[in-house]
């Protein structure tokens, strides 16, 4: 007894058939397809150096070291260029404040132009005959572009530098310290064989 459907052979082995193969392409596909650590280039490491973390009480305390170093550095040269000022209206000259930081401090009425250097004294244990020093920079040295700074020695005639603790002046014509960096004046000893000792007082050269 026929109920009048015809039968489908192998219908559903077929449909099997294909959604196994369609299944195993799917995943060959996701297998081949390359993870995203993949992609990304490996970095290299950076090496583990243990550096104790600064207490931020001992930050504060150096930048204001610092800070009071540079103030205190800028508070001394005023002060070296109005001491120098006022020997010169001592000795009968008639100095004018220069404002434009060009290496020239003072024109005088004749027009000498005067560059001022002001320093502290040291102390240097390793030297038996120079205990004491005073050092004096020319060219300073720029830390940005590391080169030395600009040469300003032919912008100016002579070069008057203040010991403060000796209160020693030394008045030096700028050609002597035009090729130089720095250099160190020792007041304090009584047989320096500095060749800048013959320029100590040396007022006549204005």
């Amino acid at each position: 007894m026929s109920s009048g459907v015809p039968a489908r052979k192998g219908g559903l082995g077929i449909l099997a058939i294909t959604g196994w193969v369609f299944a195993l392409r799917r995943a060959q596909r996701v297998q081949a397809r390359p993870r995203v650590h993949q992609l990304r280039p490996a970095l290299p490491r950076p090496a583990l150096v243990h550096r104790p973390v600064p207490v931020p009480a001992l930050v504060q305390r150096q930048q204001f070291k610092m800070i009071n170093r540079r103030k205190l550095n800028g508070q001394i040269g005023i002060a070296g260029e109005l001491r120098v000022m006022s020997e010169l209206l001592l000795r009968g000259f008639n100095p004018a404040k220069s404002y434009l930081d060009h290496g020239i401090d003072i024109i005088l009425d004749n027009g000498k132009r005067i560059q001022v250097k002001t320093a502290r004294r040291f102390s240097r244990k390793d030297r038996k005959s120079h205990s004491t020093y005073y050092h004096f920079v020319t060219r300073p040295w720029d830390y940005q572009r590391r080169t030395k700074g600009r040469e300003r020695m032919s912008e100016v005639d002579i070069v008057i530098c203040w010991c403060i603790e000796d209160n020693t002046y030394y008045v030096i014509p700028a050609h002597e310290l035009k090729e130089r960096q720095g250099f160190e004046l020792f007041p304090g000893s009584v047989n320096s064989r500095s060749k800048y000792e013959q320029y100590r007082e040396n007022w006549e050269t204005i």
